[in-house]
């Protein structure tokens, strides 16, 4: 699942392993899928008008991400009009080929467990994930909404419950963490659900009418600064935010 692992900073440059990778396909469905242990991506999305619904993702990924912002999804999202609805994933918590468990190196677990972005460079619209079940994640991210190359907009997220892992000295969520693996200090960006990216797109704002409300988040909700892309409309209602405020 590593193809090439540095073992002089504990991250793994490539690690393009995906269980499903859909492209090009409207109207589709992934349904009832078991993925355990892929390293990189378990499903990659890129199909329009789509269901994804009552999969199981385990341990995926399964390894520690390379390069900074980037790792690997259990699901990775970039499409329109798509529902996301009835997951599970857990147990992202590997450490990479060649580590042995140990983390004395410079482990980053810049991974997450469900991935919107537009890596693509055009805008998407029209997702709704809803009531999704993410816990024992050890991973920067639980849900991450990223507005990398395009903007993305008309967003709701509801009824899900994220579950963090929680470590002594990595609990927050930081939009600029630092490392020290010498004392222990490692994957301090842990965030049940995080808005990134700063690429507007043709909306002139990057991310626009974002519906959060129902959710149970252990863990930290990040909002980036106005800097960082800026916001339209947002909505956060009736959410219940575990060990940190929002």
């Amino acid at each position: 699942h590593c193809n090439a692992y540095s073992a002089g900073t504990g991250q793994c440059g490539t690690e393009e392993t995906h269980a499903i990778f859909l492209k090009d396909c409207d109207s589709c469905a992934a349904r009832f899928n078991l993925i355990d242990s892929m390293g990189d991506e378990g499903i990659v999305w890129q199909g329009d008008d789509g269901i994804i619904f009552q999969n199981e993702l385990v341990n995926t990924p399964s390894i520690r991400g390379g390069s900074a912002g980037g790792g690997g999804s259990a699901l990775e999202i970039e499409a329109n009009r798509l529902i996301v609805s009835q997951n599970i994933v857990h147990g992202i918590q590997a450490d990479p080929q060649g580590d042995g468990g140990s983390c004395t190196t410079a482990c980053q677990n810049r991974n997450a467990s469900v991935a919107v972005a537009t890596n693509m460079g055009a805008d998407i619209s029209g997702i709704q994930i809803l009531d999704n079940w993410l816990y024992d994640i050890d991973a920067w991210h639980g849900f991450s909404i990223n507005s990398s190359s395009a903007a993305v907009s008309d967003v709701r997220i509801a009824g899900n419950t994220v579950e963090m892992l929680n470590q002594a000295t990595a609990t927050n969520c930081e939009e600029a963490p630092t490392y020290d693996p010498g004392g222990g200090t490692v994957d301090s960006m842990r965030c049940a659900i995080s808005f990134t990216g700063s690429d507007t797109g043709s909306l002139g704002v990057s991310r626009d009418r974002i519906v959060v409300e129902g959710n149970r988040f252990k863990g930290t909700v990040l909002f980036p600064s106005v800097g960082d892309g800026a916001f339209g409309s947002v909505v956060i209602r009736d959410n219940v935010i575990g060990n940190d405020t929002l």
